[in-house]
């Protein structure tokens, strides 16, 4: 990149939990002290990804986690936002709490995706109206079936 006077915007990644990606938040200082050391990388902001409280079945249960986890990102964001000018992008949420997550006012960009094809286990939690499932998004696909018939007595319907 140096060789060809290229640069890069970058996002932090923060490990808000779910201990897949990211930073953990006190090594975010280090972290940003080496993008901000290079020419060729210019730190824009955050993405912070809560995935393990996407599927949480509670709505309160889920809110409550979800929250925790995007005010400890909006602090850090915050933070940094203070001593980086360019960084202004907080990234973060999912599909299972994309209206619980708008409550965070620094978050600049939702993380929703699985919206678009919904899958099952989505179903299965509740939403902010509906204690008994999530239905603000369908499914893309649904399957119509019909067994015509059972020669195998292990077989049988239920």
């Amino acid at each position: 990149m140096q060789d060809r006077r290229l640069s890069l915007d970058v996002l932090l990644d923060i490990d808000v939990g779910l201990a897949r990606t990211g930073v953990l938040p006190e090594s975010t200082p280090e972290l940003t002290g080496h993008i901000t050391n290079s020419s060729n990388l210019q730190l824009k902001g955050i993405q912070a990804y809560a995935g393990f409280v996407q599927h949480i079945r509670s709505y309160p249960e889920r809110k409550k986690a979800s929250l925790e986890c995007m005010h400890r990102a909006a602090d850090l964001f915050c933070n940094l936002k203070e001593k980086e000018r360019g960084c202004t992008i907080f990234s973060g949420t999912g599909t299972g709490t994309y209206d619980i997550d708008i409550q965070i006012p620094e978050l600049t960009e939702l993380q929703v995706g699985s919206y678009a094809v919904m899958d099952a286990e989505y179903l299965d939690i509740a939403a902010k109206d509906d204690p008994a499932r999530f239905s603000d998004f369908q499914p893309a696909l649904t399957l119509l079936s019909t067994v015509v018939s059972v020669n195998n007595p292990e077989f049988e319907s239920v």
